[in-house]
């Protein structure tokens, strides 16, 4: 099985999966950076040079779903910038918070 993004493929196994991570490779390219914003400090991977692109992790992920797909989107010229989400991996809560991020979430009727 074959997951393409333009010219370049990720190979997947039979069941899916795909190609174990180097990390060595990766930190080479990318770096952690952090920001604090209103008073909560916000995590981020970056790497790559070009138009900023910003992929933001499905719940309850980090930057870390992306980690695959980082190195090929920093190779198509992207700067590829992944936010780790407030109360996740290792962004901060933020003060005022009862340390749970889906307290205050509320579906309508």
């Amino acid at each position: 099985m074959e997951v393409g993004l333009n010219e370049n493929i990720i190979q997947l196994d039979e069941v899916g999966a795909a190609a174990d991570f180097d990390s060595a490779a990766f930190w080479t390219r990318f770096q952690h950076r952090s920001v604090a914003l209103d008073g909560v400090r916000l995590h981020y991977v970056e790497g790559g040079q070009g138009e900023p692109l910003l992929p933001l992790p499905g719940w309850p992920q980090s930057w870390y779903a992306w980690r695959l797909v980082m190195p090929m989107l920093a190779d198509a010229g992207r700067r590829v910038i992944v936010l780790d989400p407030r109360g996740m991996g290792d962004s901060d809560v933020g003060s005022g918070s009862s340390g749970s991020v889906s307290k205050g979430i509320s579906c309508p009727p």
